[in-house]
């Protein structure tokens, strides 16, 4: 059998003959966001002095069809009021699949009892009132049984209520997603 030596850059005529180690760039679609509820806690009972606990639940779409996302532990979120943050936590660990849509809670307390004066108006008058909300997550993206390394998300969305009071509905909101 003859060997034949190959130009720089040809590659082989006979599959598994050779293989050239390359760096493949993936550049997976962003996931979105929708706050589907938003609740705030904790305000009744002024007597024990509970800070601020605000319930929320987002869902995210993969629109991708072929790469996951796993969302690890470590990330933050914040909610915050012109500026002024009102509440931190940390967003769960969650495994999203392809093309799947999931919940992800999120659960923020408030580092005061007492919020600002502007927010506490709209509690009294159940007036709407506007928010951000900001999360960075770290994520690893999965193809099949392969992951890759470690990146962060961030997702922020600016939002509007009708009331922090019971009963609290969405009445906008707009989020965007940045790997």
């Amino acid at each position: 059998m003859e060997e034949r030596v190959l130009p720089p850059g040809e590659p082989p005529s006979k599959p598994g003959a050779a293989f050239r180690p390359g760096t493949y760039m993936v550049q997976p679609n962003s996931p979105t966001f929708f706050i589907e509820h938003f609740v705030l806690s904790n305000m009744n009972d002024h007597l024990r002095n509970h800070f601020p606990k605000y319930d929320i639940v987002l869902k995210t779409k993969n629109p991708d069809s072929g790469i996951g996302i796993d969302y690890s532990s470590g990330g933050s979120a914040s909610l915050s009021f012109k500026q002024q943050k009102m509440a931190t936590g940390n967003p769960q660990v969650l495994d999203q699949g392809v093309k799947e849509t999931k919940g992800f809670r999120l659960v923020l307390v408030g580092p005061n009892a007492v919020l600002p004066s502007e927010v506490q108006k709209s509690i009294k008058d159940r007036a709407s009132i506007s928010l951000f909300l900001s999360i960075n997550v770290p994520v690893k993206m999965k193809i099949g049984v392969l992951k890759t390394w470690t990146i962060d998300m961030d997702i922020s969305c600016n939002l509007k209520v009708n009331t922090l009071a019971k009963n609290t509905k969405i009445l906008s909101q707009e989020c965007h997603t940045m790997i």
